[in-house]
């Protein structure tokens, strides 16, 4: 846990650093401070309803972008991020702190021509509690097209790993996607359906489902991530989820904007632990 809190103090630090220097005033280079509010109506991903567990947090971060054009088609960005979350009622606060690299690559020239991109993230996730902290890496692959003047398609593949202190929590995840923008003047609306497949941790209370007898599960006083469960058991499932956001930006000035989005997820998961819920975004973004 010390090593992460050094490691989130350097990336904050560098981050800063970004912020000021004057190399930064290029246009290869952009600053992006962001804060909000999260809602999230089934945070113990439980099936039956004495188990959910829903609460709301604040976040706030900030990331730092550079971009190396390599070619009249091609270009590299390298981004820097560090992001601190801070639940209200859940005792899942935690930090993140991440480095991504993308590649984009367009094979023809023009306006409507689809571009490729190959993405890979390495990052840091400590918690709260002991338990649950983690580094994570992740690869993705995907493809994008305007089809109009105001319409941009993007679709693609990630695959996640998380490694975590507690073997609960180390989890494997994959996912694909297809993504819709639409353009107004300077403001966006935008939807996004996703299937992954892979990992999760399901959190519920006495009786338990008999389908889960025979899996091991983290003694409750180990993980007291939600107050107010009496005697929760959590654990890790295989699962599929199937997920829709619908989100819009608007556009405060040009440097300026708020993102609200709402994502509604429907899972199936092993031992027919099956659940829904709805997550909500409320985010501001400053850009330097």
């Amino acid at each position: 846990m010390k090593n992460y809190s050094a490691c989130i103090r350097y990336a904050f630090f560098l981050v800063l650093i970004a912020t000021t220097s004057p190399a930064y005033t290029a246009s290869l280079y952009s600053i992006t401070a962001s804060a909000g509010m999260m809602v999230d109506d089934n945070l113990t991903r439980a099936q039956y309803e004495r188990d959910i567990y829903d609460d709301r947090a604040l976040f706030a971060g900030i990331t730092g972008d550079y971009t190396y054009v390599v070619s009249g088609r091609s270009r590299a960005v390298l981004s820097a991020a560090a992001e601190s979350w801070h639940y209200n009622e859940a005792n899942l606060d935690h930090q993140t702190i991440s480095i991504k690299g993308e590649y984009f690559f367009q094979a023809a020239a023009g306006f409507t021509a689809p571009w490729y991109s190959a993405t890979l993230v390495f990052g840091l996730m400590p918690y709260e509690g002991n338990y649950r902290d983690a580094s994570f890496h992740e690869v993705g692959l995907s493809a994008g097209k305007r089809l109009t003047d105001t319409t941009t398609l993007l679709a693609g593949l990630s695959h996640q790993q998380t490694s975590a202190e507690v073997d609960f929590f180390t989890r494997t995840t994959a996912r694909v996607f297809v993504n819709l923008d639409f353009k107004f003047n300077l403001n966006t609306m935008y939807s996004t359906l996703a299937y992954s497949t892979g990992d999760f941790n399901s959190t519920n209370t006495p009786p338990h489902p008999p389908s889960l007898s025979a899996l091991p599960w983290l003694n409750p006083n180990d993980d007291v991530a939600f107050p107010g469960l009496t005697n929760s058991w959590t654990y890790k499932l295989d699962a599929n989820t199937w997920s829709f956001r619908l989100g819009y930006v608007y556009a405060l000035a040009s440097n300026q904007s708020i993102d609200a989005s709402a994502l509604y997820y429907t899972t199936a998961a092993y031992g027919d632990n099956d659940y829904d819920g709805m997550i909500t975004t409320l985010s501001y973004l400053y850009r330097f």
